[in-house]
């Protein structure tokens, strides 16, 4: 076997399921059960990140194998990704997002995952971005070890920050609490 040869590249509406099966494989990693968590599907991912307002952007990295029975007979298989997106800080102004960076088992350790990151951060920088941010699961020292080798700051620890979130059937039971009823003083214009 003669080994690897790695390409970043952005995402293309082609790739979209080849992303879609390393969520899922993000998903055993921490330990879900994909069928179960993941509900976005392949046409989701091509109408979100590919449509006339993208909601997001994604790298991905491909491994290339040079089969040893012909020279010139090359395999490449869609490793890793990197999902990221523009977001808003009202005391900084425009932040980049870094929702996933994911790399398959076997490609691991191969320099794939830091220029992933690499490159969102050059996007960032290059969009004028003035921080960038992500969540990591608590439990995966790898990759706290990883992004702290890149001087990132955990927030929790240092700003005393709390993720907080909201999901499912509460969407519709606060959108219901807003008919404040007769005698109101707050009243929609949207």
């Amino acid at each position: 076997m003669m080994g690897f040869h790695y390409i970043v590249r952005q995402a293309a509406a082609e790739d979209c399921q080849d992303i879609l099966n390393l969520i899922k494989g993000l998903a055993v990693f921490e330990g879900e059960d994909p069928e179960e968590v993941v509900k976005i599907t392949e046409k989701d991912l091509k109408d979100d990140g590919f449509g006339v307002n993208p909601l997001y952007k994604c790298l991905v990295a491909e491994a290339t194998e040079e089969t040893p029975q012909e020279v010139g007979d090359h395999r490449s298989k869609v490793i890793a990704y990197a999902m990221y997106f523009n977001s808003y800080s009202t005391w900084q102004g425009k932040i980049m997002y870094l929702e996933d960076l994911y790399v398959s088992q076997e490609h691991r350790g191969k320099g794939v995952g830091k220029a992933l990151y690499s490159k969102v951060v050059k996007i960032a920088l290059e969009s004028s971005c003035r921080r960038m941010q992500w969540v990591t699961q608590s439990y995966n020292d790898k990759a706290l070890q990883f992004y702290k080798r890149f001087n990132a700051i955990d927030a929790t620890e240092k700003e005393n920050w709390k993720l907080l979130k909201l999901e499912g059937e509460h969407f519709a039971n606060i959108v219901a609490s807003m008919d404040n009823g007769p005698g109101s003083n707050i009243q929609f214009l949207l």
